[in-house]
């Protein structure tokens, strides 16, 4: 089985996504695009629980 390290060391060095970009991508990876909603504040929030994964952002 592949680990959650060895995607993000994967991403970060064969495309240096940072940190944060690989995590999300490698969670889409492993567990697909849905997600516990935990920042409930901030440039991180988002509250539709689901990763978008074609580049554009949804109206607020």
């Amino acid at each position: 089985m592949t680990r959650h390290g060895d995607i993000l060391d994967w991403l970060k060095t064969d495309y240096q996504l940072g940190t944060g970009h690989a995590r999300a991508i490698a969670h889409v990876i492993l567990h697909g695009p849905e997600f516990e909603v935990r920042h409930t504040t901030g440039p991180h929030r988002d509250a539709s629980g689901v990763l978008e994964l074609d580049g554009k952002r949804r109206p607020e």
